[in-house]
C-alpha cells in the first residue's frame, strides 16, 4: 500500500543548507535601496534584505538614487543568497552574491549605504573588517552619502523623526456599559489559517495511535504551522546524513532545543518554497514501549528517494512525541 504524506521531517535540513550553501535565484524586483525580491529556480519568491547596510530613508537626499543604483546592480541578475536570519515571518536577511560581488559590500564601496552598526556583533570578524575598510574608502573619497554635508545615517534620521511626531491622545465615552471579556484560552488549539483553509491542531494527548500522531504532525506541516515543533520531545535526538554528488557525506546532529528552533525559523521558508515530499512503504513496528516508523521519502522538488526512521511514543503526561529521527537527504 502506498501512503502519501507531506514532508515534516526533512524541510528543516533544507533550510540549513539554504543558509549555509545558499540558494540560486533571479532578482525580479527592487523594493527599496536595500531590499530585493528573488525568484528561485523552484519559482518561489523571497523578499531579501541585504545584510549589514542601511540606506537613505524616504524623505532623505539620495533615497531614490540609491534604489536606482541597486536596480542597476541587481535587477534581472542571477544571484546566490546565503540567508542569515528571518524577520516578520517572511523577510530574509542575508548575503547576496552576483558572481563574486557581495551586493552589500558593493553598495558600501559606491557610497550608496552606511555600514549598519547595530548589526556588527553577529558578523564574522573577517567579513566585518572588509566592510569597515570598504566603507572607510568610500568615505575618504566622499562618494554618495559621504558627499552630502551633514547627511544623517538612516537610523539617526528615523530616531529624530519618531521623536518629533506628536503623540495623539483620544478620549471616547462608550454608548453602553462594557461587557466582561473572558481571557483567551492558552494552548486551546485556536484556529490557524493556511492559505484559504482553516487549520486547527489536535491535542497530541487525544491521539490514539502512532499512525494518528504521524498524520497529525503531517497536517501541521502541510499547513506550515509552527506547532509542528510540539511533535518533538524535549529529549528528542535528530541525525541526518547529507549525501553529496561527489560521494562525500556530512552528518548533522541536533538536540531537541536546536531542532525546535530551526523548525520555527524554517517554516515560513518552507511555505514560500512550497517544499514537500511523499512517503511510501510506511511501516509501524513495536520497539519496547515505543513505535518505530520506517518509510521511503521522495522529494517532489529535488526528485530523489531516501530512507527515514523515527521513534515515537507517549511521554509521562500521555502526549505523543518524537524521540528519535534518523534520515538521509541530498543538497
Amino acid at each position: 500500500m502506498r501512503v502519501f504524506l507531506s514532508s515534516f521531517f526533512i524541510f528543516v535540513l533544507n533550510f540549513i543548507t539554504f543558509a549555509q550553501t545558499g540558494v540560486i535565484g533571479r532578482v525580479v524586483d527592487i523594493i527599496d535601496g536595500k531590499t530585493i525580491m528573488i525568484e528561485t529556480t523552484a519559482e518561489a519568491k523571497l523578499t531579501v534584505k541585504l545584510q549589514f547596510i542601511e540606506v537613505p530613508e524616504p524623505g532623505q537626499p539620495l533615497a531614490d538614487v540609491v534604489k536606482e543604483h541597486l536596480q542597476k546592480l541587481a535587477l534581472g541578475k542571477t544571484v546566490l543568497l546565503q540567508a542569515r536570519s528571518l524577520s516578520g515571518g517572511t523577510q530574509l536577511t542575508g548575503r547576496v552574491l552576483n558572481g563574486n560581488i557581495d551586493l552589500s559590500e558593493q553598495m558600501l564601496r559606491d557610497g550608496a549605504a552606511w555600514y549598519a552598526i547595530l548589526e556588527k556583533d553577529s558578523q564574522d570578524s573577517n567579513e566585518r573588517e572588509v566592510y569597515q575598510t570598504t566603507e572607510k574608502t568610500a568615505k575618504s573619497e566622499r562618494r554618495g552619502v559621504w558627499g552630502i554635508e551633514r547627511l544623517k545615517p538612516a537610523w539617526e534620521f528615523r530616531a529624530e523623526k519618531q521623536a518629533s511626531e506628536p503623540i495623539l491622545v483620544t478620549k471616547s465615552t462608550p454608548s453602553q456599559p462594557l461587557r466582561q471579556i473572558r481571557p483567551a484560552q492558552i494552548g486551546g488549539g485556536s484556529d490557524k489559517t493556511a492559505g484559504t483553509t482553516t487549520f486547527k491542531p489536535k491535542s497530541l494527548k487525544s491521539l490514539q495511535s502512532a499512525q494518528e500522531f504521524f498524520e497529525e504532525c503531517d497536517k501541521r506541516a502541510r499547513n506550515f504551522d509552527v506547532s509542528l515543533a510540539e511533535c518533538y520531545s524535549d529529549k528528542s535526538f535528530v541525525r541526518n546524513t547529507r549525501k553529496y554528488p561527489s560521494g562525500s557525506t556530512r552528518i548533522l546532529e541536533f538536540t531537541a532545543a536546536q531542532w525546535k528552533k530551526l523548525i520555527l525559523e524554517a517554516m515560513p521558508i518552507a511555505k514560500q518554497l512550497n517544499d514537500y515530499s511523499t512517503y511510501s512503504n510506511v511501516t509501524y513496528t513495536t520497539e519496547g514501549k515505543r513505535i518505530r516508523i520506517n518509510a521511503t521519502r521522495y522529494s517532489e522538488r529535488k526528485k530523489y528517494y531516501s530512507p527515514i526512521s523515527i521513534l515515537v511514543g507517549k511521554d509521562l503526561s500521555g502526549w505523543w512525541r518524537i524521540y528519535e529521527e534518523i534520515s538521509e537527504s541530498q543538497p
